[in-house]
């Protein structure tokens, strides 16, 4: 979480179990979210995708890290997306125009 300061970002909250079991993160996000009906726009920050985050409607605000390669963890572009997913968009448009920038820079 200290590399979300270099963002100016910090963690609202966490899910109370926090679980590493892969059937459970996205239960405890939904009865999370289910508890603070005050949050509308959100995003999750993991490293792995958890088996039930498709089913629990968690995969449009996931930004998925990746640890385990060198010099992992979060990234400008995974802070992009947060943000990007955090003012209403989604990931397919935010990843389309990614792709609009990439192929302009290429020309």
């Amino acid at each position: 979480m200290d590399n979300l300061k270099r963002y100016d970002l910090e963690v609202y909250d966490i899910t109370p179990e926090c679980s590493y079991h892969r059937t459970l993160r996205g239960t405890e996000i939904r009865k999370w979210l289910e508890e603070h009906p005050e949050v509308t726009e959100w995003v999750v920050l993991d490293d792995e995708y958890f088996g039930d985050f498709s089913y629990q409607k968690i995969f449009q605000h996931l930004v998925e890290t990746n640890f385990y390669i060198p010099n992992g963890g979060l990234q400008d572009e995974h802070v992009a997306m947060a943000i990007h997913i955090l003012n209403g968009g989604t990931k397919e448009d935010f990843e389309d125009g990614n792709e609009l920038l990439l192929d302009n820079k290429e020309q």
